[in-house]
């Protein structure tokens, strides 16, 4: 983990080197992650910030799916520096602890598993994650029997729009359902005039629901899928007889990828070799979306690329007003094209344990969901930075209205409305390929 993590502005809460102790969240016995352990090999903790109420993190920082993880931990760092800043949750110092979900690696579902339940049993109030669909289907078992709040921050699967998860909600999600965001690619490509395309896709729920919906809408518009081909969820070279069978019923107008980063940078070099120029337009969902992706991948392929970018508008005022905070504080504007969904989870889980006046699992679910969105005529609108807005005005309707969305959240915990962000991958000024966004676009 990089150490220069310094909140400039926030002097008056101490942060954690990478060789710097983690606090023990409060609760269990013999749990790892007490006060003297340090960081140790992948799967122990990674320093966070001491509190006296603590938030797990369950993110990938080892494996394939580890794209950007320094990124996301600093909005999470960002946020919870913010609110002790304020005052604290009911008079408590914030703080967190994160555990990798080796997403993508050979360990799988006991790592991730086991991860959950030792910062549940640590005693953390709620846990940011997972970033992936099959982790999320994996966990939400396990979340239900615990009844330990979850807040996942990329998984798009359809899978989990019926899925069972409690009433109240305990898993929540920061991110709209492939249901919405595959047939948002599909309504672009149509408009774009593209008659015919070829899915590839990763063999997970993640991308069998994002072909499912996106194949569903484009032939509903008129267009034509001539071929889908799958891969072994990260799976990140060898894609020669995937690209083949994608290609063999005819050259399309077009290929939508739905796949990871890892992934997806693997297809495109061997998409290079593959296929013949012109190539067919590449459109991609929102997991695409970052600059690391762009700068990785083969540069002859996704160099006018359209990505999705689910609801993550740099154009809005409330993720101004965070990019304003996250700049002062890192003296490096946020990563184009990286949500910051965990800064919000941690506003949420924080607004939620103040609503209630307790960190108690039952509380917490409960007032996860109001917190999140307008309950009343004349909601109190709690905006990035603005946790003290809400210390000064208990009891009344807290509306968060989140850097990445307005949140909203339905009974069930997904984000009851959404837009997109259409990026393109363009050439800056530099000569560097970059994420520009080029449109904002509502399912019609």
């Amino acid at each position: 983990m990089n150490t220069d993590f310094k909140l400039k502005r926030m002097a008056s809460f101490a942060l954690l080197s990478a060789a710097g102790l983690l606090a023990s969240c409060g609760g269990g016995d013999g749990v790892e992650g007490s006060s003297k352990q340090t960081e140790g090999a992948p799967g122990s903790m990674r320093p966070g910030i001491q509190g006296e109420l603590m938030i797990g993190v369950l993110y990938p920082f080892t494996g394939p799916s580890s794209a950007n993880y320094d990124s996301r931990e600093r909005y999470i760092r960002q946020a919870v520096a913010e609110i002790n800043t304020a005052g604290g949750v009911n008079g408590k110092t914030l703080g967190y602890m994160v555990r990798d979900s080796k997403a993508g690696t050979t360990e799988g579902s006991e790592a991730q598993i086991g991860e959950y339940l030792d910062l549940v049993n640590a005693g953390c109030i709620g846990v940011i994650g997972p970033l992936t669909s099959g982790e999320a289907l994996l966990l939400v078992p396990t979340v239900l029997k615990t009844g330990v709040p979850m807040i996942g921050t990329g998984p798009s699967t359809t899978d989990l729009d019926t899925m069972d998860r409690g009433t109240p909600s305990v898993f929540y999600r920061l991110i709209v359902s492939n249901s919405f965001s595959g047939g948002v690619a599909a309504q672009i490509a149509r408009r774009d005039g593209k008659q015919t395309v070829a899915i590839i896709h990763s063999n997970d729920s993640f991308g069998i629901s994002a072909r499912d919906n996106f194949s569903a809408s484009f032939i509903k518009r008129g267009g034509q899928v001539l071929a889908s081909a799958s891969f072994k969820a990260g799976q990140t070279a060898d894609f020669g007889a995937v690209i083949a069978k994608a290609m063999a019923n005819g050259r399309p107008d077009a290929i939508y990828l739905a796949a990871q980063s890892g992934e997806a940078v693997g297809l495109s070099k061997d998409m290079a070799l593959a296929i013949a120029q012109p190539r067919p337009s590449l459109y991609a969902a929102s997991s695409l979306s970052t600059s690391q992706f762009v700068s990785t991948a083969n540069a002859s392929v996704v160099e006018g690329m359209t990505i999705m970018g689910a609801d993550n508008n740099p154009k809005r005022p409330e993720y101004l007003a965070f990019a304003d905070l996250f700049t002062q504080a890192f003296g490096t504007p946020p990563d184009v094209g990286i949500s910051p969904s965990g800064y919000d989870a941690v506003y949420l889980l924080a607004l939620a344990a103040q609503a209630g006046g307790s960190t108690d699992r039952a509380s917490m679910a409960k007032w996860l969901g109001p917190v999140s969105r307008p309950d009343s005529a004349s909601p109190l609108k709690i905006t990035p930075g603005q946790f003290g807005l809400a210390l000064k005005n208990p009891g009344l309707d807290w509306d968060y209205n989140g850097a990445k969305t307005a949140v909203n959240w339905d009974a069930r915990g997904d984000l009851s409305t959404g837009s997109f962000i259409v990026y393109s991958v363009k050439r800056n000024s530099a000569g560097q390929l970059a994420l520009v966004q080029v449109d904002q676009v509502a399912p019609d």
